[in-house]
């Protein structure tokens, strides 16, 4: 039978925060569960496993109809669990506004999906809203190639590196760079929390994940590698991201200490 890739949460505790969306919540879930508390316990419903992914739009466009049952599963066990408070949706901008590459949000712009996008999104939120939940967006990790392909590998061999051609740098993407191509994104998430300004907002992983100040993205930060797979990332950096959004979380939904 088809499932969810994961579907779980810290028993010693009841969770007060919902994590849910598609294999990248799972990459950002494994820093949450490390970053909770008492007050915080998750309970984590998504992932990729074949074509069930819960993308967190509730939508009748047919480009996104292979989502739909997964993702009505996902609200409603969510939707009527009266511990969770919170809600975190994560999914990826290329998954929301289906583009093909998953090294490069070049194709963004041109995307016709936006409308469909806020309409979908806007719908789940309002759906948890009804249900008194909060609802929390973690805006999408910069988009790079994988990390395979941003490691220097030299060898001692200098025929290996005539035939291995050795890579010489890391990759990044410079910051505003990656504002350019997520605008319509960003612009769509922006239209959702300007319909829904008390129960919806909107967490930003770039300041955390990138060097602001020098205006770079990158997939090595302080000798530590950020991302995992394609363009998914580490447990180092879902760390680094938790340590914020946890408490972030909390004071949104009222669930304990402020930052």
């Amino acid at each position: 039978a088809r499932q969810f890739e994961r579907c779980e949460h810290v028993s010693r505790d009841v969770p007060r925060i919902a994590v849910m969306g598609d294999s990248k919540s799972r990459s950002l879930s494994v820093g949450l569960f490390r970053r909770s508390d008492a007050q915080s316990r998750l309970l984590f419903v998504g992932g990729h496993n074949d074509d069930v992914e819960p993308l967190p739009l509730l939508s009748d466009e047919p480009m996104y109809a292979s989502f739909q049952p997964w993702t009505k599963v996902a609200i409603d066990a969510i939707a009527n669990s009266a511990d969770i408070k919170v809600v975190i949706l994560t999914a990826a901008a290329r998954s929301l506004f289906l583009l093909d590459d998953d090294a490069s949000l070049e194709a963004l712009p041109s995307s016709p999906h936006q409308r469909a996008v806020v309409e979908g999104l806007d719908k789940v939120v309002k759906v948890f809203g009804a249900h008194g939940k909060k609802v929390i967006l973690t805006i999408d990790t910069p988009t790079l190639p994988a990390p395979e392909d941003c490691i220097m590998r030299k060898s001692s061999s200098a025929l290996l590196n005539q035939i291995f051609r050795p890579r010489t740098h890391t990759c990044t993407i410079s910051y505003d760079t990656q504002l350019r191509l997520s605008k319509n994104y960003r612009d769509a998430v922006a239209e959702v929390q300007r319909r829904n300004p008390t129960i919806f907002t909107v967490f930003d992983t770039l300041p955390i994940l990138c060097d602001v100040a020098a205006r770079t993205c990158s997939s090595i930060n302080d000798g530590q590698l950020y991302y995992a797979y394609t363009d998914h990332i580490s447990a180092v950096a879902a760390e680094k991201v938790a340590e914020r959004l946890v408490p972030f979380a909390k004071e949104f939904g009222g669930l304990g200490f402020a930052r």
